[in-house]
């Protein structure tokens, strides 16, 4: 039997991490708590891995943006749910597991797009338990990474794949949700490029102009430093 949306707040008082952060989950890393690199996992689905984009990715951005003092590697896996029981769960990749491996100190989560296909949609009931284990699943890591969840990309218009803006409005309060269950950070990705149609060539994938900005907005909540130069934007994108 599907677990009822409204047992949701019950499974959240359960999650796996018990919250005993004293820091604001908002609040931005102190660098002087860390032994460099400091180690960033950027976990997410084709908009993470950058489709379309070579080495103008988010995280290669993000990297640009941040210095030698961080490493942030890319885990997207393209086509990648949430949901455990949609039709390409993250938990169930290779990525996951190298994620898990790499023991970062601070993982970056944004999924949600692809659990918008009808396909998936239909256990959307499971979407706030399943996130929930996910990060868990982060935080019980060795060293205890800081962990953000950012809302998924927004879906201009129509979209293509099955992929529908009105499943990702509906995902954010549950996103929260899980972020105040687990003490986690939320980034508003959706928010920063939600006026931006035309860094998205193909409705669903932000070409690199729109990586950037997502790099941008990571770099603010990681540092609480708010980069107004040219986004990093190298010559090798392509667009979608």
């Amino acid at each position: 039997m599907r677990r009822s949306i409204l047992a949701i707040p019950v499974l959240l008082s359960a999650a796996l991490f018990s919250c005993t952060q004293a820091i604001d989950p908002n609040s931005p890393l102190n660098e002087s708590a860390y032994h460099p690199p400091i180690k960033v996992a950027c976990v997410g689905d084709s908009i993470t891995l950058g489709y379309g984009l070579g080495d103008n990715t988010y995280p290669e951005q993000l990297q640009r943006l941040l210095g030698d003092k961080y490493e942030v590697r890319n885990f997207g896996v393209s086509g990648a749910t949430l949901l455990a029981h949609g039709d390409k769960p993250y938990i169930q990749q290779d990525f996951y597991k190298q994620s898990l491996d790499f023991h970062p100190d601070v993982v970056v989560i944004m999924l949600g797009t692809n659990d918008s296909k009808p396909v998936n949609w239909q256990y959307r009931e499971e979407f706030a338990s399943d996130y929930s284990h996910l990060v868990g699943s982060y935080q019980h890591l060795e060293p205890k990474p800081r962990v953000w969840l950012a809302y998924p990309c927004p879906v201009i218009g129509q979209g293509k794949y099955n992929i529908r803006e009105s499943p990702v409005d509906m995902e954010q309060p549950l996103i929260k949700k899980v972020a105040n269950a687990h003490s986690a950070g939320i980034i508003d990705v959706h928010g920063a490029l939600l006026n931006h149609p035309e860094d998205f060539p193909d409705t669903v994938h932000p070409n690199a102009q729109g990586a950037g900005i997502m790099a941008r907005t990571v770099y603010h909540s990681l540092t609480g430093n708010s980069y107004k130069g040219p986004l990093p934007i190298g010559a090798s994108a392509t667009a979608p």
